[in-house]
Formats: structure tokens, C-alpha cells, sequence
């Protein structure tokens, strides 16, 4: 049996949110769902292949726009776990290391044994996931990210059975690719008390309501939230009650043949981070890589740069 059988035989099974007030983005698009026209997703659970009870957690929410995005990162995580194998499991970082897929559900875009419409996938991508322009239709992408942080991380967290008093110190990283990048991010701007940790892996240069033109990060709809000082990191962590993700750190990746377009993306949002007073902000290029053939790289990256983290902050792992 091979280590992504074993590893789905680690499944926790998975569950369906729909997003709050996400109708107004998918409300032109025909035939989009059966019952409503609110954004569905669907939440796969991956458990580590031991779980040590007397130990901390580190859950990976991976940002999947596409159907295989969770099977590379359950798999890899599952290598990377073994007992006496993997180099996370021979690291001093939290013991239990499990996955979480958030995906668009597969009824959304017809997705069956043949396929999936690669079109209508596209489009519910940049709806749900894009930046707009408009900021009546950038309330979706806040929405998607609300649900994120409010109902999504404290189901999936149950479900791999984090007890209710550890929550506070589990470690979670968010990792999104292209436009997912983006949520990622805005993740840890709307919710710096739920990730401590970023991965945006070619972050999108683009706005779905205007894709010839290249957002710029201090851009008002890449940020719709109404707090100017975004990383008043300090500020924010003395005001907490200990659940705030103290470690922040962003790694921006970017494959080596993209566009010059998406390097001068990934540039500018170190740029900005930093500017805001993020310090850990980590900038790669994945050497001869594309936009698309990038993706799996971008996820052995991120978990070997979330190691490396965890493993040399001074932080309470319990």
C-alpha cells in the first residue's frame, strides 16, 4: 500500500459548508447548483498517522481550487509524519501534523469519474476566490474568509479530535495558490488570532472584474476590511487572551518560467507585508517551474519552510 492509500485511510471524512451572503457572486452564473446559488464548500479532514494525545497540533488548511491540491498535501504530510521516517517527525515541532482541504464542492463544477468543466471552475474560481474591484462583490471573498476562521477551522479541529482546551495553541498555516494566494493572505490580515502562518504560491496579479490590469497590494479591494494598521502585530497580541497565532510569517513563492507579471506580484506583496511591519516574509523561486507545474513544488516548500519555523521559534509547543 502506498503512502497516499495509507494516508486516506486517515481520513476523517469530510463536510459541506455553504458561505453566507456569497449569492451576489454567483448569481450569473447558470446551472451553478441544484438547490441554491450560494458558494459550497467542501471540507476534507486528514489526520496524521499517529496521534499523540499528550502532544501540540499543527494543521495545514490548504486552499484547494482544484480537485487535487488535498491529495498532494495529505500525502505529503503523511510521508513527512512517519514515526522514525519523515523529517517533520524527527524535528522538535508539534507531533500531530494533519491536513485540510477547502474545496469548491464538486457538484458546483460537475465533477465526476471523466472530469470535471474546467470553465465553470474558472469561473466560480474568480468569484469566489479574485479580488473585485466592486466592493459590494468583495464582500464574498471577506465572506469566504469569515467562514474560514468561524466555522470551517473550528468543525475540522473537532473532527481530528483537538480537545477544546488546546485550540488556543495549535499551530495553523493557510496555504492558497494564484488566486487562492489571495485568501490566503486576506486570512491573515481579517484573522491574525487564527493563522499564525501564510504560503502563497504565485499570488495572482490579476482582478476578476478587471484582468488586464495589475492589482497593486495596498490596493483597497485586496483588503476589504476597514482597520488601516493591518499588522499592528504588537498591538493586537497584548489586547488577546492567549489565543493569538504569535508566530507570523509569509513565504512567497513563484515558478522561475511564470510571467514577469506574476514576479513582479510576488515582489510587491513582500514589499507591502513588510512595509505594514511583518518581518518574517520569505520570498522563493522555484526554479524552472510554470504556473501550473509550480503547484506541487509549492506544497513540499511549504511544509518544509513550516518545519523550519516551528522548529526554530522559542514558542510554547506544551
Amino acid at each position: 500500500m502506498d503512502a497516499f492509500a495509507l494516508h486516506v485511510s486517515r481520513l476523517q471524512g469530510s463536510f459541506d459548508v455553504a458561505v453566507p451572503g456569497s449569492s451576489v457572486a454567483l448569481a450569473d452564473l447558470e446551472n451553478v447548483a441544484a438547490s441554491s446559488n450560494l458558494l459550497k464548500l467542501r471540507i476534507s479532514v486528514a489526520s496524521p498517522p499517529h496521534v499523540d494525545s499528550s502532544s501540540s497540533w499543527a494543521v495545514m488548511y490548504v486552499l484547494d481550487s482544484e480537485p487535487s491540491f488535498f491529495a498532494i498535501a495529505a500525502a505529503h504530510a503523511f510521508a513527512q509524519a512517519m514515526p522514525g521516517y519523515g523529517s517533520w517527525a524527527r524535528a522538535k515541532a508539534p507531533a500531530n501534523l494533519a491536513v485540510v482541504g477547502i474545496g469548491i464542492h464538486p457538484q458546483m463544477f460537475d465533477l465526476n469519474e471523466n472530469g470535471w468543466d474546467v470553465k465553470k471552475l474558472r469561473i466560480i474560481r474568480r468569484k469566489a476566490f479574485a479580488p473585485h474591484a466592486d466592493e459590494e462583490e468583495n464582500k464574498v471573498q471577506k465572506a469566504v474568509v469569515d467562514t474560514i476562521a468561524n466555522v470551517i477551522v473550528p468543525e475540522a479541529e473537532r473532527r481530528l479530535g483537538v480537545q477544546a482546551s488546546d485550540t488556543a495553541h495549535v499551530k495553523r498555516c493557510i496555504l492558497g495558490a494564484s488566486f487562492t494566494a489571495l485568501t490566503a493572505l486576506q486570512s491573515l490580515f481579517c484573522h491574525p488570532q487564527v493563522f499564525g502562518y501564510v504560503v502563497a504560491g504565485s499570488p495572482s496579479p490579476y482582478s476578476s472584474r478587471h484582468p488586464s490590469r495589475t492589482l497593486d497590494p495596498e490596493g483597497p479591494d485586496l483588503v476589504p476590511v476597514t482597520e488601516t494598521d493591518l499588522f499592528a502585530i504588537e498591538k493586537r497580541a497584548a489586547a488577546s487572551d492567549g489565543g493569538y497565532a504569535r508566530a507570523q510569517a509569509v513565504l512567497l513563492t513563484v515558478g522561475g518560467l511564470e510571467h514577469a507579471r506574476m514576479h513582479a506580484s510576488a515582489q510587491a506583496w513582500a514589499r507591502t507585508l513588510r512595509e505594514r511591519g511583518l518581518t518574517q516574509v520569505h520570498e522563493r523561486v522555484l526554479a524552472g517551474e510554470s504556473h501550473t507545474s509550480c503547484k506541487p513544488v509549492v506544497i513540499s516548500q511549504a511544509f518544509n519552510w513550516w518545519q523550519e519555523q516551528l522548529t526554530h521559534n522559542p514558542v510554547d509547543w506544551r
